[in-house]
């Protein structure tokens, strides 16, 4: 199975959340801001216009826009690195 690569937008919120078998990322003010994806890093946040990529293994991982990496600040682990052992 080839790399699949999906960017997370709106629109196609309902199609990726039965893709990734996840949650949805629910604000405080009951609006959903994203995914809850499942990697190998844990439990990670796609935001909308994050791309979402599921390895040749079936593995997800977020692949973050510079916005949100700029939000996360340094002291965040890199999620998007792919975890291999």
């Amino acid at each position: 199975m080839a790399e699949n690569r999906r960017t997370l937008t709106r629109e196609n919120l309902p199609e990726l959340f039965e893709w990734i078998d996840g949650k949805a990322h629910w604000e405080p003010d009951g609006t959903v801001s994203g995914l809850a994806v499942f990697t190998l890093a844990g439990k990670v946040k796609a935001a909308f216009g994050d791309t979402i990529v599921r390895d040749s293994r079936g593995r997800f991982r977020v692949e973050h826009t510079p916005e949100v990496r700029a939000l996360l600040g340094s002291g965040t682990p890199d999620v998007t690195a792919r975890g291999e052992s």
